[in-house]
């Protein structure tokens, strides 16, 4: 990741490596810095795939958790309608969109 600072240096991070972090006048040779911290830091490290059991979900439908939950919700019916109304407000700016530009070609 690179960004500008307040003093206009560009600092260079590498996202979950915070410690491998630089600062250069410009992005090049922020680049150029953090590849070589990068290089030097995996040079002495080894990367092993670890295997991690994760709870099973298995036969169960993650939307069923959210399933009746506005069932007594006073509004859900005007929310609808809402979604509904705007809905038809969106296809009609399009298809006048679409109307506008025909006519300029």
């Amino acid at each position: 990741m690179i960004k500008q600072s307040n003093d206009g240096k560009i600092i260079a991070t590498v996202p979950g490596l915070p410690e491998l972090q630089v600062e250069a006048s410009d992005k090049i040779t922020a680049l150029t810095l953090l590849q070589q911290r990068l290089e030097a830091h995996l040079a002495e490290v080894e990367i092993v795939p670890l295997p991690i059991k994760l709870p099973s979900r298995e036969g169960q439908n993650p939307w069923l958790e959210m399933a009746g939950i506005f069932k007594n919700d006073p509004q859900f019916e005007q929310m609808l309608a809402a979604i509904e109304n705007y809905r038809q407000e969106l296809d009609e700016n399009l298809e006048k969109n679409m109307d506008n530009s025909s006519l300029q070609d």
